[in-house]
């Protein structure tokens, strides 16, 4: 989460054990570490069964001169850890904040000039703390400029983890180190990262997921243009996973702050700044939280999940006042009893997490192999009701999309069931003679992306040999009120060829004379398209008729049963 970072905002956050061993452990960020950890947030914990606690170290306020610890604070922190401890909980230090002695700068979220400066301070930290801390995070959201003042550089930021790592360990060898939680899942500045020396260097890496105005559910997620989740996204640490798994690094990822605000405010950040709401309901904020904790149980490699935050920080309705699980008067919200729920009794919901199916795509023209000449019309659907656009390409070259209009709300799409995609493309009259590629892609709203293709020919009636032609849906109709007005109706083909067909379809109407059959009317109409022919009768009796084609190159003559009626 993007934040600046005072004194009286650290941050506690806990892990309660999960029913399953494959159940990341939950926890909360709680305030109140300065004073030995407040009697309201001890409450909490305990009462919610959470495991874990996470705080903010600031390295500005313990080593505020040169080689000086403040053991002031030293002695508030064991204080908490000590409390935590007696109930079970384990803690995990996030450090952060360079003294200006250390960076030159009054900003404390300038990095140090020196990496062994960090170092030689985090040593004497695992000295303090040994014996009371489980995991120390190195920095906080260090891929964001608002904490990594200057320029973000991944390499910097890993000259700053290799020096500590070794510090650390040296002191306290079964303490974990992690990654500094990135913004999001920035996968691309932990390969940043890999690129610069970092492998080797840290025990997990640690993500945020409760970036600024995330409004959307855990199982909502979209696709960057090289196919993986984005960063924003609560699915993406699986993107994280697998950059680790790309560098040989088979090791845990800890989901340090995970949570959506209730606020009521609009969006006041980032590219949907005024765009969008920044808060959920408080019903939405409870049914996230179980649906995350259900989606972290079913990836083992996450193994801690910490909520921010235990309470609403103030009675002002803002973004970052709101994350809270109780309200500033003290109560609790419904999301409260969810991560109590899921605390204490583990993950109870089913089935998959997230939408991560391609669309099943079905082409009804052309048929495979068929022949066109002057003329291609495509068509195709998809049964799936979350694809927002298909496109169409011949020999790898888009001729048409369909998409939700412009202006639609976002995730928009459209029922491909109701409405095919459709197009007559003249286009086809450019392509050379010869077999061609007809690809239909289908991309959903979470880019999920499937194609479909299917070939067909362009070929030269001149040089066809003789092609059959038949008639379908031939039909004989009778006024109900006039008898004498009848109609005949039906569809010229010719089943290898999906081009018009030349020449003219001809209807006849004969009548029986005197014991042989007399045309008395007839009519001819284009042989390319859908024929109807209506005629009023010149009198009653016994009558017949037929439709007759009689042939053009390259197609061969056909002709209709006669259909016999009588007219009374």
């Amino acid at each position: 989460m993007r934040r600046l970072l005072t004194c009286c905002t650290l941050l506690l956050a806990l892990l309660a054990p999960a029913a399953t061993a494959s159940a990341a452990e939950p926890g909360l960020n709680v305030q109140g570490i300065d004073n030995g950890g407040s009697d309201e947030s001890m409450s909490m914990l305990s009462d919610t069964g959470a495991k874990w606690a996470r705080h903010f170290l600031e390295w500005n306020r313990f080593e505020p001169s040169k080689g000086t610890i403040d053991q002031s604070l030293v002695g508030f922190y064991k204080q908490t850890m000590d409390r935590e401890q007696a109930a079970g909980v384990k803690t995990m230090l996030t450090v952060v904040g360079s003294p200006t002695w250390a960076s030159g700068s009054a900003d404390p979220h300038t990095p140090p000039t020196d990496p062994k400066d960090f170092a030689s301070f985090m040593q004497r930290i695992a000295r303090e703390f040994a014996g009371r801390v489980e995991v120390y995070e190195i920095w906080n959201e260090q891929d964001e400029a608002i904490f990594w003042k200057g320029t973000v550089d991944a390499a910097k930021y890993t000259e700053l983890l290799k020096a500590a790592y070794p510090a650390i360990k040296e002191i306290d060898p079964n303490v974990k180190v992690s990654f500094g939680p990135t913004t999001g899942n920035n996968y691309s500045y932990l390969e940043q990262a890999y690129a610069a020396g970092a492998k080797g260097s840290f025990d997990a890496v640690s993500v945020h997921t409760d970036t600024a105005c995330n409004i959307a559910s855990p199982n909502e997620f979209y696709k960057e243009a090289n196919g993986r989740i984005g960063q924003f996204p609560f699915l993406g640490y699986r993107e994280v996973r697998a950059s680790m798994l790309a560098n040989g690094d088979d090791k845990p990822i800890y989901m340090s702050e995970l949570g959506w605000s209730t606020t009521k405010t609009q969006c006041g950040r980032g590219a949907w700044a005024g765009q969008k709401a920044a808060g959920v309901t408080e019903a939405k904020q409870a049914a996230y939280l179980s649906q995350a904790y259900h989606c972290l149980a079913a990836d083992p490699y996450v193994e801690i999940a910490i909520w921010f935050e235990a309470k609403d920080r103030t009675a002002d309705d803002t973004e970052l006042g709101r994350y809270g699980l109780r309200r500033p008067d003290g109560k609790d919200k419904p999301a409260y009893q969810a991560f109590k729920d899921f605390a204490r009794g583990g993950d109870k919901l089913t089935g998959a997490c997230g939408d991560f199916s391609p669309p099943s795509i079905r082409i009804y023209s052309p048929g495979p192999n068929r022949k066109v000449f002057d003329k291609l019309i495509f068509k195709a659907d998809t049964p799936d009701k979350d694809v927002a656009r298909m496109t169409f390409s011949v020999d790898g070259v888009e001729i048409e999309n369909f998409t939700p209009p412009k202006g639609s709300a976002v995730g928009t799409v459209r029922d491909y069931v109701k409405e095919p995609a459709y197009r007559n493309w003249q286009g086809v009259r450019k392509l050379p003679f010869g077999a061609h590629t007809l690809t239909v892609e289908a991309k959903d709203t979470n880019g999920n992306v499937s194609e479909q293709s299917i070939q067909f020919f362009r070929v030269d009636p001149a040089n066809l040999p003789p092609t059959k032609t038949q008639f379908t849906k031939v039909k004989f109709t009778k006024a109900k009120k006039n008898p004498l007005k009848v109609s005949y109706s039906g569809k010229l083909v010719a089943p290898e060829l999906d081009f018009g067909i030349y020449g003219k379809v001809e209807v006849v109407w004969q009548a029986k004379r005197k014991g042989g059959w007399k045309k008395i009317h007839g009519g001819s109409k284009n042989a390319n398209k859908a024929f109807t022919f209506n005629q009023k009768l010149k009198f009653k009796g016994k009558w017949r008729v037929r439709a007759i084609y009689k042939g053009k190159k390259p197609y061969k003559k056909s002709a209709t049963p006669w259909k016999q009626f009588t007219v009374k």
